[in-house]
């Protein structure tokens, strides 16, 4: 009876600390445990919690961790988005076209993508970096960076019409080029997105990129349903980037707080060209790598077999988001541990970026090396067949561009952008060299294991050459035994906290 009067006054006193609107004592029995359980799923976005309270607890105690996660969320919708719409509408392109005419419409694309980096001169980390470590006034260096990118952009559309020309190739594959170019002369009004990324503040471009998005597929839908010509299908991506660059400028005047001059200036534009040559020698290498196989192959064989194997490219590429959108999240973060941080810090966040890379890559490459041929015959009919065989063999690429992305931003970290330069020259020839051996005797085959073989050695191996760089070849190799040392990532997620 004394422990049944003892509990009635305990509730009779709660229920007297309710009724005046007060925090109730017996609250104070709750164990620590379950009350910090509650606050820490209770503050966490909805989706975070999906992930298990271990993670959110690590995520709880880093302000860096959560802009990471935020930032990523944001980013990954909207590549959802972009996969879910585009990638069907491009299905229904890619079937409209037939496998010949949208060879044609690849060899144009590719030829263009072969000088992209021309365009983009490299600039697009550097000026990050640069933004982070606030090394100059902001709008000069958004404004100088897309002057650059303009001027870049008419070069490479003038070596890529005057590449074709050379190579004998018809009128309608010289003026796909051209219409081509016009996209990446217009990519310098884009140039605000470097700002938002910079500050972690992706949220508020991601709505100007969906809104391309829905603005270029409804165009591509309404040509398809209007029985359009190849070039008019070409149109809509200087259009689409046009539209793009015009919202970032407007989103940069509305979303900041602070009044950008947007006025470029000369002295800027040497010390930008400075640290990016290496990387625009870089880009050069990386296009030709990605970009030359499909060149090669229409020289050396047909535009058919061009279109069969651009057709297992997108499937393949479809995923390269991830790693762009995770490295765009987390290179602020590895950069403030460069500069801020301990060494053991900065080694702890690298590794835990390249295990992250592992875990995304080989989470999609297994799936899709065992249902290629079926995704391929379901997706894009009889015609495109053989473009099975090819996906099973590129989608492996991935693992090594995962790395490689990882990579590329640690030597950008340590102001090695000469290593990468090298290494991507490395690869380039590598896989030229394997494409003229490979090409004549296994076709779009052949051109996906050179593809495979010579992202292996510019991303991972190439490590070796040089005693400052081994580092990174350990822990890239510490992270393809990830499967087997799973429970891990945890304890390298820690390494994001402040």
């Amino acid at each position: 009876m004394r422990w049944v009067g003892r509990r009635r006054s305990v509730f009779v006193r709660g229920l007297s600390w309710r009724m005046r609107g007060s925090r109730n004592p017996v609250d104070k029995l709750k164990s620590p445990i379950e009350s910090k359980k509650t606050s820490i799923y209770s503050r966490s976005p909805a989706w975070v919690r999906y992930l298990g309270a271990p993670f959110v607890r690590i995520l709880e105690r880093s302000k860096v961790l959560q802009k990471i996660v935020a930032n990523t969320g944001w980013l990954i919708m909207e590549k959802g988005v972009s996969m879910i719409v585009g990638f069907f509408v491009a299905v229904w392109v890619i079937r409209y076209l037939g496998p010949e005419l949208f060879g044609k419409f690849s060899y144009a694309m590719s030829m263009v993508g072969l000088f992209g980096a021309i365009a983009t001169l490299g600039l697009d980390n550097i000026v990050i970096r640069n933004i982070v470590r606030g090394d100059a006034d902001e709008g000069e260096l958004l404004a100088t960076t897309g002057v650059l990118k303009f001027f870049g952009g008419i070069a490479a559309t003038g070596l890529a019409i005057g590449s074709v020309l050379l190579l004998g190739q018809d009128r309608e594959t010289t003026l796909l080029v051209a219409i081509f170019g016009g996209s990446i002369i217009l990519a310098g009004l884009g140039v605000p997105d470097l700002w938002f990324q910079a500050k972690i503040r992706s949220k508020y471009s991601v709505g100007v990129r969906l809104g391309t998005l829905l603005f270029t597929n409804i165009c591509k839908v309404a040509l398809i349903l209007a029985g359009a010509s190849i070039f008019a299908f070409a149109l809509v991506y200087p259009i689409g980037a046009l539209f793009s660059g015009v919202c970032f400028v407007a989103l940069l005047k509305i979303r900041t707080s602070k009044s950008f001059r947007l006025r470029p200036r000369m002295a800027l534009v040497g010390e930008l060209l400075r640290d990016s040559w290496p990387l625009i020698i870089s880009g050069l290498s990386i296009a030709l790598y990605m970009k030359s196989d499909q060149i090669m192959l229409g020289e050396m064989l047909d535009v058919r077999e061009v279109g069969l194997y651009a057709t297992a490219v997108k499937l393949s590429e479809m995923w390269y988001f991830f790693p762009m959108v995770i490295a765009g999240s987390v290179f602020p973060a590895i950069i403030q541990a460069k500069e801020g941080a301990s060494v053991e810090t900065y080694h702890r966040r690298m590794q835990a970026f390249y295990d992250i890379m592992v875990v995304i890559s080989l989470a999609i490459v297994v799936p899709m090396t065992f249902l290629a041929g079926l995704i391929v015959s379901v997706m894009f009919g009889v015609e495109y067949e053989g473009a099975g065989a090819i996906l099973r063999i590129h989608i492996w690429a991935f693992v090594f561009v995962a790395l490689g992305v990882s990579r590329g931003k640690w030597l950008i970290a340590e102001n090695m952008t000469r290593f990468a330069m090298v290494a991507t020259l490395i690869g380039a020839v590598i896989n030229i060299g394997l494409n003229l051996v490979l090409i004549p005797a296994m076709g779009g085959v052949g051109a996906a294991w050179a593809t495979l073989i010579a992202y292996m050695i510019s991303a991972y191996f190439s490590s070796l050459l040089i005693p400052e760089t081994r580092i990174a070849f350990k822990q890239m190799t510490y992270s393809l035994f990830l499967p087997f040392r799973i429970r891990e990532l945890k304890y390298a997620i820690k390494s994001f906290k402040k």
